[in-house]
């Protein structure tokens, strides 16, 4: 895993929370809008900074 780390691909606001929850280090995110992204992108860093096997 350290050599090659597994990415999660985000295509649906419907796996957010699956890439929450799991021990991914890097998170593809193609989803959402200008209105939307802020929103993601603070969700996931907020999940990140909880799990301390997430990317930082």
């Amino acid at each position: 895993m350290e050599r090659f780390p597994v990415i999660a691909s985000i295509t649906d606001d419907s796996q957010i929370r699956p890439a929450m929850d799991c021990e991914v280090k890097r998170v593809n995110l193609m989803t959402g809008n200008i209105n939307t992204i802020g929103g993601i992108v603070r969700c996931l860093q907020e999940a990140a900074s909880r799990c301390s096997c997430m990317w930082r």
